[in-house]
């Protein structure tokens, strides 16, 4: 009776054991099968987010492309310096990384005969260019759309912003200058505002100030100084909000060369001496983080422009909005360089 009993015991403890075993192997194969598939609809949406955020960058380009053909058909230009420091900038990140040093002075002379080409050019070819760069802003457009339609953005900052191009292409087709200068800074303003569901980071917001930044100088030319202290305060509220971002990425990699320094002290202690003086010499070289150096230069550059538009100075309004332009775009370059190193993106513009 009790070696009965214990017969029973074992088999109906190899039967749960079995049980267990399949049990549990079972349980884990659903699950791992559905993160595959939910990590391979992450992806696929992350390269649409990124292709539509790409699309959005060159409808932003080819927008200062409007704004530089149509500053070019006049004698007094009213954007064309702050414009050209985007545009500087802009190529110069394009170009980082891509060419060796022979291709890049073949680029330039090149860039050079195109310039020596544009100033040959009739104010009538120079719009039919413009017109041309118009036509491409539609097509772009329409092409991401539907996916800015699927965003949380309001349907009628959409339908604005296509009433908006509809401006643009009569005032271009027109050769109207100043009203087509105003039309296509205005849409850079709506392009940073979509931009938002589709980066995580600072972009739509440096966007938006360099957007502030050429309204202030516009309406400056045009002595509507109260109206540029309004883009101005928007201005300031954004810069507070880049510089934050720019400091936090700077402690941050600080942090991170802190801990590796840590890391390779521990792992070589013969080097330990020799370590210290590197740190040492590039702590003395570099000083501050780079985000940190852009972040100081551009809250000082913001606060010395705001003196300037207070006093009414027109003069040193251009200047002080060019300085500030500069260190905008220098902010692109320390949040392109912050994404890189925590993502592995290519952020070049």
């Amino acid at each position: 009776m009790v070696a009965g009993q214990k017969s029973i015991i074992y088999v109906s403890l190899i039967l749960l054991s079995l049980f267990l075993v399949f049990g549990m192997t079972g349980c884990q194969e659903v699950p791992d099968k559905e993160d595959d598939e939910e990590d391979a609809e992450e992806e696929v949406e992350e390269a649409e987010q990124e292709e539509v955020f790409a699309e959005l960058l060159r409808m932003h380009e080819t927008t200062l492309a409007v704004i530089e053909g149509a500053e070019s058909t006049v004698e007094e230009s009213v954007l064309d310096q702050i414009v050209s420091i985007e545009k500087e900038f802009e190529e110069e990140e394009n170009d980082n990384g891509e060419e060796n040093n022979n291709e890049e002075n073949q680029n330039n002379e090149e860039d050079n005969n195109d310039e020596d080409e544009k100033e040959t050019d009739s104010p009538d070819e120079i719009w039919d260019k413009v017109q041309d760069d118009t036509a491409n802003l539609h097509e772009m457009w329409d092409d991401i759309a539907p996916d800015i339609a699927e965003e949380d953005i309001a349907q009628e900052e959409i339908d604005s912003f296509e009433e908006l191009l509809d401006d643009l292409n009569s005032t271009v087709n027109g050769e109207e200058f100043l009203p087509t200068i105003e039309n296509a800074n205005q849409v850079t303003r709506d392009i940073s505002t979509f931009m938002m569901p589709f980066s995580e980071e600072i972009y739509p917001e440096i966007f938006e100030a360099r957007y502030h930044t050429r309204a202030i100088v516009l309406l400056s030319s045009q002595e509507n100084f109260q109206k540029a202290q309004e883009n101005f305060d928007s201005l300031d509220e954004l810069t507070e909000l880049i510089v934050e971002d720019l400091e936090e990425a700077a402690e941050e990699a600080q942090e991170d060369e802190d801990e590796e320094n840590d890391e390779e002290e521990n792992e070589e202690d013969e080097e330990d001496e020799n370590n210290e003086n590197e740190d040492e010499e590039n702590n003395e070289d570099e000083g501050n983080e780079p985000g940190e150096d852009v972040a100081a230069q551009l809250e000082k550059s913001v606060k010395n422009l705001g003196t300037a538009l207070e006093n009414d100075e027109l003069e040193t309004v251009n200047i002080k909005a060019n300085l500030v332009m500069e260190n905008l775009m220098e902010a692109i370059v320390a949040a392109g360089e912050e994404a890189e190193d925590e993502n592995g993106l290519d952020t070049s513009m």
